[in-house]
């Protein structure tokens, strides 16, 4: 797991502290009172959401990896959350399902990629509209960084 985030000020950390320990605090319990909220407010938009992935795909915000499940087998995904506890989760759900994916500590407010992977393409971009600094989720500017590393985004899908 590397971490790929600059904190572009001391407002911006304090934040994305705060929003760190929330996650971290609660990571082992999220998938249980996340459940009820994806069934009133998603039903079945997960899955349908997911399935129309393709190629290299980068989900911001990966969580405890609930997404896993349902991208095809054929895309080759990386994962970025702000909480290395959450990414263990979703780390721990990759085994189980026997997922590969490259999972990635980083904030979706100040993504920056090494060279190796802004070499690379991802044509399908995913979001679980993620809680990033400021408490609310992200305008799509917030991930305008992202077309500059990503020499090939083409697709944002938001779950």
């Amino acid at each position: 797991m590397r971490e790929w985030a600059t904190i572009a000020n001391a407002a911006t950390a304090r934040e994305t502290v705060r929003i760190r320990h929330f996650y971290e605090k609660y990571a082992a319990s999220y998938d249980y009172w996340m459940d009820f909220y994806d069934r009133a407010l998603l039903g079945d938009e997960r899955r349908r959401l997911c399935a129309r992935a393709t190629g290299n795909t980068l989900e911001i915000a990966i969580g405890t990896g609930l997404n896993l499940a349902h991208y095809p087998s054929d895309v080759r995904l990386t994962g970025i959350d702000l909480s290395p506890a959450m990414l263990a989760v979703a780390e721990q759900r990759a085994q189980r399902l026997r997922r590969e994916v490259a999972l990635c500590l980083g904030d979706a407010q100040a993504l920056e990629f090494p060279p190796l992977i802004s070499t690379q393409s991802f044509p399908c971009s995913s979001s679980r509209q993620p809680q990033t600094t400021g408490g609310s989720p992200p305008k799509l500017g917030a991930f305008s960084s992202l077309a500059g590393s990503c020499c090939c985004l083409t697709t944002f899908v938001a779950t």
